[in-house]
C-alpha cells in the first residue's frame, strides 16, 4: 500500500495530523515509533527499526507472526505541511525488491493510522 501510487488496490490515502494533538511533525515521529510497535504487537509481529535519524523519515522493517513474510514500511512527514506520506510493501527475492498488494499491509496501516488518530487526506483523481 502507498499514497504516493495511485495504481488502484495499491494506492492509500496520504494522513493528515492536522486535528492531532500538536502540528510539530518532530513531536508526531516521537509518537508514530511506539504506535507502530504497539500495533504490531497487537497483531503479534515483530517490528525492527531500519532506518532513523531524528530526520522526517522512518523506516521498519515487519515480519508477520503467522507467515514470517517481511515487509518494509516507510513514513515521511512532509515539509511545511501536517501529511504523513507512507508504503509498506511485502519484500520479494524477485528484482523488482517490493510488492505491495498484501491486504496485511493496507489492514497494518489502518491500525496505525487509527491508534494516530490521523485523518485519511481525500484526493481528488480525474
Amino acid at each position: 500500500t502507498s499514497s504516493q501510487d495511485d495504481t488502484p488496490r495499491i494506492f492509500s490515502e496520504p494522513w493528515d495530523y492536522s486535528d492531532a494533538n500538536g502540528l510539530d511533525w518532530q513531536e508526531q515521529m516521537r509518537l508514530l515509533v511506539p504506535t507502530i510497535q504497539l500495533a504490531s504487537s497487537r497483531r503479534g509481529d515483530r517490528v525492527d527499526i531500519i532506518y532513523q535519524n531524528g530526520g522526517r523519515y522512518l523506516r521498519v522493517l515487519f515480519t508477520d507472526a503467522k507467515t514470517g513474510e517481511q515487509s518494509t514500511g516507510e513514513f515521511y512527514f512532509t515539509p511545511n505541511d501536517s501529511t504523513v506520506q507512507f508504503r509498506v510493501g511485502t519484500i520479494s527475492a524477485g528484482p523488482a525488491g517490493l510488492v505491495s498488494s498484501s491486504m496485511k499491509n493496507m489492514e497494518r496501516c489502518e491500525m496505525i493510522r487509527k491508534e494516530m488518530r490521523y485523518q485519511k487526506l481525500p484526493i481528488l483523481r480525474n
